[in-house]
């Protein structure tokens, strides 16, 4: 039961997230500009660590995944496929990865216009869902002191997270007779944010803890490229996300995670990601 709400839940925020994506912004006289959506794909390095509850083990994947991701920097949609193959067992094994993400969110502006600059400063306040999948091919494989059944149920996770930061967007008018485009948008947003890590075990009841996330991203667009409808993007996202495997104590413990470092935050996802796509 707690899986199928878990999983509309992640559908509802997948289908709201493409929705906003594909909703045109709009200027001061109120037209329609543009709708700050772009389609991009890249490459995803990802470090993740995990100490075991159930199992005597720390898992680890430090390899590249392919992402494709759909939005904006408010709201977004993406998909990462990896696979490597680990020595963790003194053989090498290989390891499948996906991860899923959603972002839904709004900024509230605090400058439309900064030091009369074309330089809007805004906070952003974002709403993330995320799914880990990690999948053992130990088939066949000499896995010392432990057995295949040990590792027969793939690991699945699933983060919520809610939070707020400082964002910003230089735009700059090309003109009319450009050869390049229209304008160049360069955007920047960080969020730090809170929330819980899921972990769904077999025939158990699921593994909670409190989790932190720092999302930062750079993005440039060209808007009209060429003279043409379509524009591109380029960019830079780093997420890193911390969690315990067990609940906090007091709410001491909550404010503790959030504004220092906790030493009971050994899990980690961390995602450097480069991408390259087209906006409209």
């Amino acid at each position: 039961m707690k899986i199928t709400i878990l999983t509309t839940l992640f559908i509802f925020l997948f289908s709201s997230s493409y929705a906003q994506t594909l909703r045109p912004s709009i200027d001061r006289n109120d037209e329609p500009n543009f709708t700050n959506a772009s389609l991009v794909v890249g490459t995803m390095n990802m470090d993740f660590v995990y100490f075991d509850t159930q199992l005597p083990f720390i898992h680890t994947f430090d390899d590249g995944l392919v992402s494709l991701k759909i939005g904006s920097t408010k709201s977004f949609i993406q998909g990462s496929y990896g696979a490597a193959d680990i020595g963790t067992f003194g053989e090498d094994v290989k390891l499948t990865n996906i991860r899923l993400d959603a972002q839904l969110g709004g900024d509230n502006v605090i400058f439309d216009s900064f030091a009369t600059l074309p330089l809007s400063i805004h906070i952003p306040v974002r709403l993330n869902i995320g799914y880990q999948y990690l999948d053992y091919d130990v088939e066949d494989a000499n896995l010392g002191v432990f057995s295949p059944n040990d590792f027969e149920d793939a690991l699945q996770f699933l983060n919520l997270n809610l939070g707020a930061g400082l964002g910003g967007t230089l735009a700059l008018p090309l003109g009319f007779r450009s050869p390049v485009g229209s304008q160049i948008s360069i955007d920047a947003v960080y969020v730090r944010s809170l929330g819980t890590m899921l972990r769904f075990i077999e025939d158990e009841d699921m593994e909670s803890g409190l989790s932190s996330m720092n999302h930062f991203m750079l993005q440039f667009r060209i808007h009209e490229f060429l003279g043409g409808r379509i524009g591109l993007t380029a960019g830079y996202k780093r997420n890193t996300l911390e969690w315990s495997s067990e609940d906090p104590g007091s709410f001491t413990d909550i404010l503790e995670r959030i504004f220092s470092a906790d030493e009971s935050m050994i899990n980690s996802i961390t995602t450097n990601m480069f991408f390259l796509g087209i906006n409209w």
